[in-house]
């Protein structure tokens, strides 16, 4: 695969050729194909470190433990959601974990109270996950999601490649139900 067989950026042309073209790949055969030949090194997981998010992060790791795993971390996360997190890194030696944080300043002018999400949680969203999402993934051409279809109705019809501005977002999962997300962790061992 090279980049003259399909247009690799974000845009719908794009995300829907990289869809009929590799529609019919199961989620590791996806993963490996974006990670090591689509977008090599110009690519990253997000991931939330939630508890059925073990299951992405180790199909990346099984591939390339130095894909770079974005965090968002909010500044408002439980303690156990950070120690999992760090017990997940450890466990399986991801070697490239970037924590995007909101700008200190941002919050401090913004929201100093910590209270913005009872009162205009989208513009809390804003602050505290977006814009720094945005800023990690810059660098990037394409990124991938632990999104899946049964999460919402909304996500029940998402695509396994979608354009988001300039980059492609992946969603290796969207066919999983949760009793496959459950099964891979206990195969796996997580």
């Amino acid at each position: 695969m090279s980049a003259h067989d399909v247009k690799l950026f974000g845009d719908q042309i794009a995300a829907s050729r990289l869809e009929t073209r590799f529609a019919r790949l199961k989620a590791t055969s996806l993963l490996r194909l974006a990670i090591e030949d689509l977008y090599p090194g110009r690519i990253a997981l997000v991931s939330s470190f939630g508890a059925d998010a073990a299951a992405l992060l180790h199909m990346v790791a099984q591939i390339d433990k130095a894909t770079p795993v974005v965090f968002v971390d909010t500044g408002q996360h439980f303690p156990e959601t950070l120690a999992y997190r760090d017990d997940l890194v450890a466990r399986l030696n991801l070697a490239n974990v970037i924590v995007a944080e909101p700008k200190a300043e941002t919050v401090a002018q913004e929201d100093p109270e910590k209270f913005l999400f009872a009162s205009d949680p989208d513009r809390c969203c804003d602050i505290r996950k977006v814009r720094p999402l945005a800023e990690a993934i810059e660098e990037y051409d394409a990124w991938i999601t632990g999104r899946k279809g049964f999460q919402s109705a909304t996500r029940s019809t998402l695509p396994l490649f979608e354009a988001e501005g300039e980059r492609i977002k992946i969603n290796p999962l969207v066919g999983w139900g949760a009793t496959d997300v459950l099964k891979y962790i206990a195969d796996a061992g997580l």
